[in-house]
């Protein structure tokens, strides 16, 4: 997992993939991996895992995250660290270990899926 993190962040660094911020779920493993890929990261509680919520607080975190995407404004890309049940909510992509979801804001809690990227482990 730690060779996994480590790959993507070189990755983006060698591509010259501009990142403004990186947030991530509070859970240890999501920490862990935003931290290895790209170094600064702050915990988030809209990206906990939404199986553990109750079904109001589930649509609420899925409102707030969609909220997020759709107006992020920044000048570098946000990068999101966060569960495969929490990009269900938001995407019909399906999405396996080490994918990335590129998604463009749109406004509001708007947003285009862009397509995936897909990274294989070392």
């Amino acid at each position: 997992g730690k060779q996994n993190a480590q790959l993507v962040g070189r990755e983006f660094s060698q591509r010259g993939i501009p990142i403004d911020e990186v947030h991530h779920s509070p859970y240890c493993r999501t920490t862990d991996t935003a931290r290895l890929a790209f170094g600064e990261s702050r915990a988030a509680q809209y990206l906990s895992l939404l199986e553990v919520l109750q079904a109001e607080a589930a649509q609420k975190q899925t409102q707030t995250l969609s909220q997020v995407i759709g107006s992020y404004a920044g000048e570098g890309n946000l990068v999101l660290v966060t569960h495969e049940p929490n990009i269900r909510a938001v995407s019909f992509e399906l999405m396996k270990h080490l994918d990335i979801l590129v998604m463009e804001p749109l406004g509001g809690t708007e947003f285009e899926e862009l397509g995936v990227i897909r990274f294989t482990a070392e």
